[in-house]
């Protein structure tokens, strides 16, 4: 009996006892987590070159795309800090400059610029940057029209 239960005694200690360290350490993750954290930070790989990135990450752009849209609308639709457009456009580039295929991306940006931060000058560059990515797009020309 003790021969056949011992496989999974050992691995299920190992696991309590990791376990428990993990969960004790969680507050302590999280406080450091908060007082770290920066509002208009760049997104990984955002450095890297455009041409480069499908190559780095093995042609799966569209995952990367995905990722850097939802990490600049996480600072698109904070309410409860006040917004810099100096800082917010440095990570707007960072982000438009790898062309995600979200369309959203590019509107939602203007429309902050415009109407939060009443900063519509850079609704032009979002939205060229936009077409490039989306060349048959009405939606973006639309938005550039209502900026006008």
């Amino acid at each position: 009996m003790w021969k056949k239960m011992a496989p999974f005694i050992f691995p299920s200690l190992g696991v309590l006892i990791f376990g428990s360290a993990l969960v004790r350490g969680i507050p302590v993750r999280v406080a450091k987590l908060k007082h770290t954290y920066e509002l208009y930070a760049t997104p990984p790989l955002a450095q890297v070159n455009p041409r480069y990135i499908d190559i780095f990450l093995l042609g799966h752009k569209a995952i990367y795309d995905d990722f850097i849209s939802i990490w600049l609308l996480q600072t698109l639709m904070q309410k409860d800090q006040l917004k810099d457009h100096a800082r917010l456009i440095t990570q707007i580039r960072s982000v438009i400059q790898h062309h995600p295929k979200l369309e959203t991306t590019y509107m939602l940006s203007c429309f902050v610029m415009l109407n939060e931060l009443k900063h519509p000058e850079y609704c032009r560059e979002i939205n060229e940057a936009g077409l490039i990515a989306f060349p048959m797009s009405w939606r973006l020309l639309m938005t550039q029209a209502f900026v006008e």
